[in-house]
Formats: structure tokens, C-alpha cells, sequence
């Protein structure tokens, strides 16, 4: 089960919702791929990585991107045996996205003012 986040800047009042961790259906790979640009699937070999019981981890991450002014949860796929780390897409104008731990945004200044007056809550919970 994911974990639902609000970010709010106390200074510039701008607010983010982000979508993190992974629901059910994401224990199939199908479905994860869909998180990722046409031309994954055979970049990575997934029918070999399948047929061979390949161990991976899949998981949208907090990101950060100054240039575009918002934090975004960005899809995480995680091959365990290769340590290959694949980034999904981003749908920014941008791609200066910086992967964080959730614990690490009230350290960030805000994308959009810049200020250092983050707060984060956790808010629901996503399947």
C-alpha cells in the first residue's frame, strides 16, 4: 500500500500531493513498465529477467525539481541483481529532478519561492 504525502510551503502557500511507495497491482511487472518510456521492456530484457525469476523492487520516490518549481513522485524500478536503478517518466518540461527520502524535503527550499518553510504530512494511503 502507498502512502499519500502533502507538501506545503508556509511562506509562498504552494502545495504538493504526492502519490509514494507502490500499490498491489505493482508486484506485476506489466503493469510497472507502463510507468516507463516505450523501449524499456527490451532495453532491459524483461522476458529474460521474467524467465529467470529475476529479483527487481518497484516504487514511485519523492523528487524534487527547482527548475520546474514542484516536487513529483517519480517511478523507481530496482534491479536487484544487476544494481540497476531505472528511472520512469517525468512529465516536466525539466528533467533536473532529484531523488529524495521523504524525511529530507523540509531541508529543500521551496522550488518556488525558495523559502525554508516546508512542511510535510502524511495524509492517506493509495492502493
Amino acid at each position: 500500500m502507498g502512502v499519500i504525502y502533502s507538501i506545503k510551503c508556509e511562506e509562498c502557500k504552494s502545495e504538493w500531493t504526492l502519490f509514494l511507495g507502490q500499490g498491489m497491482l505493482h508486484g506485476n511487472l506489466s503493469v510497472v513498465l507502463k510507468n516507463f518510456p516505450a523501449g524499456v521492456k527490451e532495453k532491459l530484457n524483461i522476458k529474460a529477467m521474467e524467465a529467470m525469476d529475476t529479483p527487481w523492487s518497484f516504487s514511485f520516490e519523492p523528487g524534487y525539481s527547482k527548475g520546474s518549481g514542484k516536487f513529483i513522485a517519480v517511478p523507481v524500478l530496482m534491479i536487484s541483481e544487476e544494481r540497476k536503478m531505472v528511472i520512469g517518466k517525468i512529465n516536466l518540461p525539466t528533467k533536473d529532478v532529484k531523488l529524495l527520502k521523504i524525511g529530507d524535503i523540509p531541508k529543500c527550499p521551496c522550488p518556488v519561492c525558495e523559502s525554508d518553510k516546508l512542511a510535510v504530512i502524511q495524509s492517506g494511503c493509495w492502493d
